[in-house]
C-alpha cells in the first residue's frame, strides 16, 4: 500500500494485521499481505479505511486507537537510518509536514531498530512467498512485470529454504521489537 501511494504521490494507509481483511485482494505473500486505502487526501483515505475496516481486528495494539490526545501530548518516533530514503520531492514533503508537527508542540523521538540490514535481508528473504504465487504468472506473462519486480521474482527463487525459515524467524523478533518502540512513542512516521 504504501509503496505504490509513494511512487504515485498519493496517501497510502498500511494498516496493522487484521484490521483490513484480505478476502479478494489477489495474494502475494501471506505474511506481509496487507489491504488498505490509496487516496488523493488523508481524509479520504480516512473514509475508505473505515468503510474497509473490519468490525473485530485481530491486533492488541487497537486497543488505544480511540484516544484523543492533544498534539502537545503526542510523541512521534522517526526511524534512523531507514527514514528519509526517497526521491527529493517526496523528503521535501514529509520534512514540511513534520516542520507542520513541530510547530504544533508534537514532541519527536529519534528511535532505532537494531540491524536493520538484517531486517532488509528478511524482507527480501520473505520474497520467496510472493514467488510461489508469481513465478507461473511471470514465465507466462513476463511483460507484465516490471523490471525491479522481474528481478525480485529471479533472485527469490534462489532464496534456501534455511534462509526463508531465519527470516520468519527474525521477522518475529522484528514484530517485538517494533511493539517495544511504540512503548516510547504514539505514531512511528515512515516514508
Amino acid at each position: 500500500v504504501r509503496q505504490p501511494a509513494h511512487s504515485c504521490g498519493v496517501v497510502g494507509f498500511k494498516p496493522s494485521f487484521g484490521q483490513v481483511s484480505n478476502e479478494g485482494v489477489f495474494p502475494l505473500a501471506k505474511g506481509m499481505d496487507h489491504a488498505g486505502p490509496i487516496a488523493s487526501s488523508v481524509p479520504d483515505a480516512r473514509i475508505l479505511f473505515r468503510a474497509m475496516k473490519d468490525n473485530k481486528p485481530d491486533c492488541a495494539l487497537l486497543a488505544q486507537q480511540n484516544r484523543a490526545i492533544a498534539m502537545s501530548e503526542l510523541r512521534i518516533g522517526l526511524l534512523t537510518p531507514v527514514f528519509f530514503e526517497g526521491h527529493r520531492q517526496v523528503t521535501i514533503a514529509i520534512d514540511r509536514a513534520l516542520d507542520r508537527l513541530r510547530k504544533s508542540g508534537v514532541t519527536f523521538l529519534t528511535l532505532e531498530l537494531n540491524d536493520v540490514e538484517r531486517a532488509l535481508r528478511a524482507t527480501r528473504n520473505m520474497f520467496a512467498e510472493a514467488n510461489t504465487v508469481l513465478w507461473d504468472l511471470y514465465e507466462a506473462f513476463p511483460e507484465h512485470f516490471g523490471d525491479d519486480v522481474a528481478e525480485k521474482l529471479r533472485a527469490a527463487r534462489k532464496i534456501k529454504p534455511e534462509e526463508y525459515r531465519d527470516a520468519q524467524r527474525y521477522r518475529d523478533d522484528v514484530k517485538l521489537s517494533v511493539e517495544r518502540l511504540f512503548g516510547a512513542c504514539d505514531v512511528i512516521a515512515l516514508p
